[in-house]
């Protein structure tokens, strides 16, 4: 099988193949493969995705005797095959790897052919649908679920003398700070799980997250987001950080929110996995919810109470309107509707 190039080549001129290369110049070629690789890789998941995909072609490929890289008739025999168990998102994302390989490898991209072209059309039609939105909920819910955690920031002793007050346990001071962070912040999971101790900077109005890199923010850039305190202490999101973070401890590079032991003791250096932000919302929502609908409930709250786009897209950095509209668009059909208003 050829495989898509692991690094980046770069030739040199017969005349100076003699010579020794350069410090200068070796650096160069040696700073360039490593932005090569970087380029090829793209983000973790990205990656893992990628490698995914490939694997399930080329075992799919080796039942059929074949290899990489692939004709379009190819091509189209393994889409076919792959739409009987898989959606239309699927699929897409199964062809770009594809692609994605044959361009790197030098070889003609299969997927270019009009036969395939007409294909994916064909396929779009007969099995595409709508992309399945997280629900999002309401705010006493979330109060609910806060307020079942207790008072935030008491100690055993304070919880001995008044029988009113529940101390937290470090599993509840955890997942209540997730929670309400994630609400809060409107966070995707990836992004929650990856901040760090030193993400956080206590300010006069509440707290400060840095983030150097999200779904949206590959390269980099410094992305900052404001949490506020609120009148409710055991749904303040800055209280509930603060009084986990207490607990928790740790170095500014350690990670923020972390595993759990068998014991439900904080597991130090063990950063909290995306999928469990996942779990926490079907634990305490329901089966229905998942991590996003910490992202969605924000959006459609802020929405209901008049909030303006350009401040909502502050904290959850959507690029366009759009991505917003598709949050609150089916709560519209009915809150904004002259069917409503025809006087029958």
């Amino acid at each position: 099988m050829n495989s898509a190039p692991s690094s980046i080549t770069i030739a040199i001129s017969p005349a100076l193949s003699s010579l020794v290369p350069s410090a200068d110049l070796l650096a160069g070629m040696e700073r360039a493969s490593e932005a090569y690789d970087s380029g090829v890789r793209g983000s973790a998941a990205s990656g893992r995705a990628y490698a995914t995909d490939i694997s399930e072609l080329t075992h799919w490929l080796e039942e059929q005797s074949l290899s990489l890289p692939i004709s379009s008739p190819v091509l189209a025999a393994y889409l076919g095959h792959i739409s009987q168990e898989l959606a239309f998102t699927s699929i897409s994302r199964r062809l770009s790897s594809i692609r994605k390989y044959h361009r790197l490898a030098g070889e003609a991209d299969p997927s270019a052919h009009a036969s395939v072209v007409y294909l994916l059309k064909g396929l779009r039609r007969q099995i595409a649908r709508p992309p399945k939105q997280a629900p999002d909920f309401k705010l006493p819910q979330l109060r609910g679920v806060c307020k079942d955690f207790g008072r935030p920031g008491l100690s055993e002793q304070t919880a001995a003398t008044d029988h009113n007050a529940i101390a937290l346990s470090e599993r509840e001071l955890r997942d209540r700070a997730v929670l309400l962070l994630g609400f809060s912040g409107a966070y995707r999971r990836g992004e929650l799980v990856s901040l760090n101790v030193g993400s956080v900077e206590w300010v006069n109005t509440g707290a400060i997250l840095t983030l150097y890199a999200s779904k949206t923010n590959q390269f980099g850039a410094k992305e900052q987001k404001a949490i506020f305190y609120a009148s409710d202490p055991s749904c303040c999101p800055v209280a509930c950080l603060r009084a986990y973070m207490d607990k928790r401890g740790g170095a500014p590079d350690d990670p923020l929110f972390l595993r759990l032991t068998r014991a439900g003791r904080l597991q130090v250096g063990h950063r909290l996995s995306a999928e469990t932000v996942n779990n926490l919302l079907k634990a305490y929502f329901g089966a229905d919810y998942s991590a996003h609908s910490l992202r969605a409930s924000f959006v459609t709250i802020a929405k209901e109470r008049g909030l303006d786009d350009q401040k909502i897209m502050q904290q959850t950095k959507h690029r366009s309107r759009a991505m917003i509209d598709r949050y609150t668009r089916a709560r519209e059909i009915i809150s904004s509707n002259a069917a409503s208003e025809l006087g029958l």
